[in-house]
């Protein structure tokens, strides 16, 4: 494994190994990214495991997205999503069964991390099943509700993930059996053997996971995603409305999302 900060490291020995679906597609893989990035440049052995990766960073493990095989690992991710179809009368929502891991990912067990930092896992990504073969401390950095919950992503009004799910008005299921607490006693069952914190970019997100069967008794900090500086930074209002093409007596209004 060559690194493009110094020279080759033994084979899958890495000090922290992030984990992350995509490389830079969507707001989790951009939080992640830059971390990924901070990490390596303070000369620290890191590498970032993905689904399928977009440029041809030697740190980074992945089929290129758009190669044949890449095209191929991305049209798997269907397959995770196979027990959804037993519920006809679900809501539209962003619901992750974990069900069939993608059969031509790159696997965990490839590496020997000192340090596992998860982030958003979906999609196939992997199974929870293999976060119990690791034999060091996790970090996992929220993005969403799902590591906590049944498979959904954003609870709603939903407060099933407090206990262990059941009922899961997203599954559109009236049954207590769902596969939603099959999802989350499964998770528990994992978890119980692992030694994770938990970090949340909100204090809202970190909240909800210490009111989560889950999550209760974990360490959870709050660390808010980062910018890199030298990019995101002030400037003069009057310089700012002139490169915009804002007229200076126009009101201007501000909003954010990942």
């Amino acid at each position: 494994m060559k690194s493009v900060n110094g020279p080759a490291s033994p084979a899958g020995d890495v000090d922290v190994l992030f984990v992350n679906t995509y490389e830079k597609s969507g707001g989790a893989a951009r939080a992640t990214y830059r971390i990924f990035l901070e990490i390596r440049n303070r000369s620290i052995n890191a590498h970032y495991l993905t689904l399928t990766r977009e440029d041809s960073d030697a740190d980074i493990s992945g089929p290129m997205h758009t190669s044949t095989m890449g095209m191929l690992v991305r049209a798997l991710t269907r397959l995770d999503r196979i027990p959804l179809y037993f519920y006809p009368h679900r809501q539209q929502g962003a619901f992750s069964p974990n069900f069939w891991p993608n059969p031509l990912r790159i696997r965990l067990g490839r590496f020997r991390p000192k340090l596992v930092h998860l982030h958003w896992v979906c999609a196939g990504m992997l199974a929870v099943e293999e976060l119990a073969r690791l034999n060091c401390p996790i970090v996992w950095t929220l993005h969403d509700a799902w590591a906590f919950t049944g498979g959904c992503h954003y609870t709603r009004d939903c407060e099933g993930f407090k206990r262990q799910c059941g009922c899961c008005p997203q599954l559109g299921s009236k049954e207590e059996n769902d596969y939603s607490r099959y999802l989350i006693r499964k998770k528990e069952e994992i978890f119980g053997k692992l030694d994770i914190t938990v970090v949340a970019p909100s204090r809202w997100l970190a909240d909800m996971a210490r009111q989560s069967s889950l999550f209760a008794k974990r360490r959870i900090q709050v660390i808010p995603n980062g910018l890199d500086t030298e990019i995101f930074k002030p400037v003069d209002k009057h310089t700012a409305r002139d490169r915009l093409g804002i007229q200076s007596e126009n009101p201007v209004l501000l909003f954010g999302t990942q």
